[in-house]
């Protein structure tokens, strides 16, 4: 769908999961190189599945592998990078290296939602200076949004926000 200006318009997409990844104690790690597994964390209903590489058979790592190599080159062509640049990043890869974090969409939360349920759970909803310095921290410090997501509390507040809790009323079908 195109706005008035003729650029296409991105659709929200509401979050259904939070998507963590694990290492071999089963605790969460920032970092995938200290990653062993992915853990997913479903919202409504509330459900966690848990993928580690070794459970998966030679012909079930070469499924992923390739699936997640189609992918991520989709994504460096989606970026409209040149030939010369997603050949580097191949050539960084294939030598062990971990890529930097690039994309062109925004974040997968809304961030003024986000920013409410921590300050509910702060208490400090109302006070401007909490307010803006929590702002900072979720636009700026690396780590926070995740760090917040992972608050029961917070993601409690957060997804009533977003109706993520609404359980329907079937009586009244």
């Amino acid at each position: 769908m195109a706005n008035g200006n003729g650029q296409r318009e991105k659709k929200k997409v509401a979050k259904v999961a939070n998507r963590l990844y694990v290492n071999e104690a089963g605790a969460v790690v920032e970092n995938e190189e200290d990653a062993r597994a992915v853990r997913f964390e479903y919202l409504d209903p509330q459900v966690t599945i848990v993928a580690k590489w070794a459970d998966f058979n030679p012909a079930g790592q070469q499924l992923i592998g390739l699936f997640g190599l189609k992918t991520w080159i989709g994504n460096l062509f989606n970026q409209d990078l040149s030939e010369d640049d997603i050949n580097d990043r191949l050539d960084s890869v294939k030598q062990g290296k971990w890529p930097e974090r690039q994309g062109v969409g925004g974040p997968r939360y809304d961030a003024d939602k986000l920013l409410a349920a921590i300050l509910s759970v702060k208490g400090t909803t109302g006070d401007a200076a909490a307010e803006a310095a929590t702002r900072t921290r979720i636009e700026e410090e690396k780590g926070y949004v995740s760090m917040a997501m992972r608050h029961p509390d917070v993601m409690r507040i957060y997804n009533e926000s977003m109706a993520k809790d609404k359980v329907p009323d079937f009586s009244k079908l």
